[in-house]
């Protein structure tokens, strides 16, 4: 996992919504925006038989053609879109230890007001800010 499949500058960056679609093949999005199954307040989770390898496969999907750079402290990876949207992720939560990600949209709040909304093949889907934890299945 790293920063070895996303562009480099001056490559045309994609779009987070390009990546929609190949996501939620395999993860579930909710009607109100977010993957998984809600764990608390401000965690989401997706439970997987490897945690480490469900979250390489999500962070597959989710950053192809995104501009990628490790973290300042090299804990992590952030993956930029040309839409505004980011990606945030590292192999260890400083919460739990398990791997964890978090969706960053365009619209930079943590809260209901970071709802956008995404037109694919013809259907409108929410995403919106989370941080999700890829935890063993129980």
């Amino acid at each position: 996992m790293g920063a070895g499949k996303g562009k480099n500058f001056g490559d045309k960056i994609s779009k987070f919504a390009d990546n929609l679609s190949s996501l939620i093949d395999d993860y579930v999005l909710n009607e109100v925006g977010f993957f998984g199954e809600k764990a608390n307040d401000t965690v989401r989770h997706i439970f997987g038989k490897n945690p480490l390898e469900t979250m390489k496969d999500f962070v597959e999907k989710a950053t192809k053609g995104a501009e990628i750079k490790a973290l300042a402290n090299g804990k992590g990876y952030i993956a930029k879109f040309s839409d505004g949207f980011q990606i945030i992720y590292r192999e260890k939560s400083s919460s739990d230890g398990s791997p964890a990600l978090e969706i960053w949209t365009n619209i930079r709040t943590r809260n209901a007001s970071s709802t956008v909304e995404i037109e694919i093949s013809g259907q409108r889907l929410k995403i919106r800010y989370q941080k999700i934890h890829f935890v063993p299945e129980e």
